[in-house]
């Protein structure tokens, strides 16, 4: 299946680059080699320590009048079986009349303002392979009418026609369960609700310092629900409403995200409040500091899939604005509760115009075993270098 899926994958890409040499026509390809470094013994039997792997990543853009084709792929070899695959990120197809807008096809779409948890961004399915705490997402087939208006605010309807399923990481891998679950092992709450097509709502507007925006969606969840006794597993049915909110104090953002999830097995509310301030050229030569702070509050409790039920984070942003785009952002994570902690660094830079370099660390700290998930990578402390080459 995972070769028909590349065959596939290499065949799209061949082929819209084919037709498109008549239109309008532009185009990237980004090829990485990655290097996964955990420092610890595994947790469980068959973990490794070492993960070489590289990855293709193309992207297309095709206009043509007031139509566009949008194409971005994602393919990668790993030496986990599970963490090889291939995923449409985008393709989809998009025209524009006026105020109004239509498109088509697989789309990545992307709410909220915070930096340690986006509680709003609802649409795609966590690529729990490629990254285990939601940096990365699946691309989500769905059709989407958008209305823009300067006075009343951008409103945009989206329709899903079935739900994607968490992957999860082989044998080999690192951020996984005692057991090796597959696609399958989660069920759904209704018989056939895969094909259930979900529905979702998004106002968003500006007025002088206030981004906001407010959102719904009904249909399958995307975060399976746990039972750590257990360990079985389902995706639940469920209602969301959602908000959004930036203010802009010249060098100040005050950021607030919150949602109320209701579901026959579990409802709750959750919330996201922080504030960033930014030291703008502090060198004289572009370099700007940023400091965070936020809090996140679920009354889930120990229950909350992402274990930020009760937990503050402290960042540090630097970015250098120079020619090489060069960034670095440190974080700590901490639960007030438990004491549960994780240091995080993010480093990144181009050079020679087609070369870049990411480099990522992670590290737990006082991980509590009443986390819900926690205590199962305790040991998975990693350390990550990215080289890529754009085409």
């Amino acid at each position: 299946m995972t070769k028909y899926k590349i065959n596939l994958f290499l065949a799209v890409v061949f082929h819209v680059k084919l037709i498109s040499q008549n239109f309008n026509f532009d185009s990237d390809i980004k090829i990485s080699e990655e290097f996964r470094y955990f420092f610890n013994e595994p947790s469980f039997q068959g973990q490794e320590d070492f993960f070489p792997s590289y990855s293709l990543t193309p992207k297309f853009n095709i206009k043509f009048k007031e139509n566009n084709i949008i194409f971005r792929g994602f393919f990668r070899h790993d030496k986990d079986i599970r963490r090889t695959h291939v995923d449409l990120r985008e393709f989809y197809y998009q025209t524009s009349i006026s105020q109004y807008d239509f498109s088509i096809g697989y789309h990545q779409i992307f709410w909220g303002v915070a930096e340690s948890n986006n509680l709003v961004d609802i649409i795609n399915q966590n690529d729990a392979v490629e990254s285990p705490f939601g940096n990365d997402k699946l691309g989500q087939p769905l059709s989407k009418f958008t209305y823009s208006s300067k006075n009343t605010g951008v409103f945009s309807f989206f329709l899903m026609p079935f739900h994607r399923k968490i992957v999860f990481p082989g044998k080999k891998s690192r951020f996984r369960f005692p057991l090796v679950l597959n696609r399958n092992f989660i069920k759904y709450e209704e018989n056939n609700k895969k094909l259930k097509k979900d529905f979702a709502f998004r106002w968003s507007h500006y007025f002088d310092i206030v981004d906001i925006g407010l959102s719904y969606f009904n249909g399958n969840g995307r975060e399976p629900i746990f039972n750590r006794n257990t360990f079985m597993a389902f995706y639940p049915m469920i209602s969301q409403f959602g908000l959004d909110l930036q203010l802009t104090f010249e060098t100040f953002l005050f950021k607030f995200e919150g949602i109320k999830r209701t579901a026959d097995v579990q409802s709750f509310y959750a919330q996201v409040v922080g504030l960033e301030y930014t030291l703008n050229n502090v060198n004289g030569n572009g370099l700007d500091i940023g400091m965070i702070s936020e809090y996140s509050y679920d009354d889930r409790g120990a229950l909350a899939v992402n274990s930020l039920q009760n937990d503050v984070f402290f960042g540090t942003r630097f970015n250098w604005n120079d020619f090489s785009g060069t960034s670095l952002l440190v974080g700590l994570l901490s639960d007030i509760k438990y004491n549960s902690q994780s240091f995080s660094c993010d480093f990144s830079r181009r050079f020679k115009e087609v070369y870049k370099i990411n480099l990522e660390f992670q590290y737990f700290l006082n991980i509590d075993s009443r986390e819900l998930l926690l205590p199962f990578f305790i040991n998975d402390h990693f350390f990550k270098i990215e080289l890529s080459q754009f085409f």
